[in-house]
């Protein structure tokens, strides 16, 4: 089933007095122009180091700015986005209050200005989001884009590397299960994003169901290859964050199996899920489960450390940039052989906490709350095929592999979360038309 084109803005003083400026295909060039950055951005090792993520950040400004200028939002709708907008701003400026007014070691690691330059551009691409996502079907745009970029990039991505001689890049040393990165310099980083391509592509599939049928088997061809780099990444953190916003994609999946083509897919999509099940009974892929629980312990052991250190500086915390300085002034002989190597906390909200502050953390909290209570309520009027909802379920597989390893202290999938989050908040303030011919009267109190 198609999605539709979602109705008229909420809260609008009259009908249709919100309407893009932008025209269709205009709003369509702009979703999958900002789609095909950040996928570039993820290829190039995730933008990682402060030259890259600088030079990225003056190009998501640009964009914003951009996007700004052209869409020239009405006051009702900047109305409508600017109590979001603010709380997502909130931690910025207690950022600068932090360095400004905070103690010497906010500034010591002398890593603020590209540090927060970094988050500058973040808010930046929210800001876009969610302008273009109070036009059109941006969301549905957003999956689309997500979807073909990213398979093109996985795939071709994958060849490349494969044909180089270099897919091996664990850095885990010699004796470890071979694992596989894409372009990425860290497997978990590259699992990460392309379980978050995965569930896209899933949905492109679903969604798109009366297309020719060699399309479909392109589709499915392309979702079964994703679905087998996953595993060939070995990170753990992607495979269940995929399997599970998966099951609850196909929850919302419309019911209907009527049409011969969306039998075949539905077919397509069992059969690549058995093919990938076979494929992961393999020495490796068992191997890294079997090390979960003593990986579990050196994580929780680590946590316990960091939650430790942040308390000593709970307000302002150590200065951004600081995790590696930090880090290396605590180890001891008992953690020296595994911990010497981190460069985040691998979970987000340690790493925010010892870099920034709890404050800091509160405030990110507070945004996260607003941003959850608008698609919370999206999300309870359970049409099939809702892009806000997958998307949100696209930013938890990102939230659940930042919470035990380092996917969003990449700058390029931190970039994406933030762009996808103004997209499905912008989604969110509009009323869906949830099946082909029904109008969605609701009204959000």
């Amino acid at each position: 089933m198609e999605r539709n084109a979602p109705g008229p803005i909420l809260h609008a003083p009259r009908p249709g007095l919100l309407r893009a400026r932008a025209g269709p295909r205009e709003v369509w060039f702009w979703i999958g122009g900002i789609c095909a950055l950040l996928v570039l951005e993820i290829a190039l090792n995730g933008t990682n180091g402060y030259a890259a993520g600088s030079l990225a950040t003056i190009v998501h400004l640009a964009l914003g700015l951009a996007v700004v200028v052209r869409v020239r939002a009405r006051p009702e709708e900047w109305r409508l986005l600017g109590p979001r907008l603010a709380w997502a701003g909130a931690p910025l400026a207690w950022l600068v209050l932090a360095y400004a007014l905070g103690p010497n070691q906010v500034r010591a690691s002398g890593a603020f200005g590209p540090e927060f330059t970094i988050r500058l551009g973040f808010l930046a691409l929210l800001v876009a989001g969610a302008l273009l996502g109070l036009r059109g079907d941006s969301g549905a745009k957003a999956l689309s884009s997500l979807a073909v970029i990213g398979a093109l990039w996985a795939l071709a991505g994958s060849v490349m590397t494969w044909l180089s001689g270099s897919a091996d890049r664990s850095g885990e040393g010699a004796g470890t299960p071979h694992r596989f990165a894409v372009t990425l310099d860290n497997p978990n980083v590259a699992g990460a994003a392309l379980a978050m391509i995965a569930l896209a592509c899933l949905d492109h599939y679903l969604t798109r169901t009366r297309t020719a049928p060699v399309r479909r088997v392109v589709q499915g061809a392309a979702l079964f290859a994703i679905l087998v780099l996953i595993v060939c990444t070995g990170s753990r953190a992607a495979m269940i964050a995929f399997a599970l916003a998966a099951v609850v994609r196909l929850r919302f999946a419309p019911n209907s199996l009527a049409d011969r083509d969306q039998v075949l897919g539905y077919a397509a999509v069992v059969l690549a899920a058995l093919a990938v099940s076979a494929a992961v009974m393999s020495p490796a892929f068992l191997a890294r489960f079997a090390d979960l629980t003593s990986d579990l312990h050196v994580r929780i052991d680590a946590w316990l450390l960091y939650a430790g250190l942040s308390v000593e500086h709970p307000v302002f915390g150590f200065g951004l940039g600081s995790f590696r300085a930090v880090n290396t002034a605590h180890l001891t002989p008992a953690n020296a052989e595994v911990m010497w190597r981190f460069g985040a906390a691998h979970n987000f909200v340690l790493q925010a906490a010892l870099e920034a502050g709890w404050l800091y953390v509160l405030l990110l909290l507070a945004w996260a709350a607003t941003f959850g209570r608008a698609i919370s309520r999206r999300w309870q009027r359970r049409a099939p095929d809702d892009p806000v909802r997958t998307i949100a379920l696209v930013l938890a597989i990102a939230l659940v592999c930042g919470w035990v390893d380092i996917a969003l202290d990449v700058p390029a999938i931190a970039s994406l979360c933030a762009w996808l989050a103004g997209i499905a908040l912008g989604n969110a303030l509009r009323v869906a038309v949830p099946r082909r011919g029904s109008l969605a009267d609701e009204a959000r109190p």
